[in-house]
């Protein structure tokens, strides 16, 4: 988890959880909405940014297509349907660092 800046009183709080809770959350629904195309998505290719309303995800790196025959750029329901795989592998993820990477994570 990300450290907090909103006044949350011990890192791994539940308001701190909440509020990188909420950045996920937001950025899950960009994500769908824009139908940004992304490589795997995972914590180094992402950055918070502090705002006035939470925080905020940004990538900075691991753009693009990852698909070998670049469907998901050519059709909107491939594009979606690319873009709901990256969110269930970037939530495969998360429990795979939190479980103290036991495993495999794909």
């Amino acid at each position: 988890m990300y450290p907090c800046d909103y006044g949350c009183p011990t890192e791994g709080s539940f308001s701190q959880i909440m509020h990188n809770g909420l950045g996920l959350i937001s950025y899950m629904i960009w994500l769908k909405d824009t139908l940004l195309l992304t490589k795997n998505i995972i914590p180094h290719n992402l950055v918070v940014k502090k705002q006035d309303d939470g925080l905020q995800l940004k990538i900075i790196d691991g753009l693009g297509c990852a698909s070998f025959i670049p469907l998901p750029e050519m059709n909107r329901r491939f594009a979606r349907q690319y873009v709901n795989r990256r969110i269930e592998l970037m939530h495969a993820r998360i429990r795979w660092d939190l479980s103290g990477r036991q495993g495999e994570w794909k």
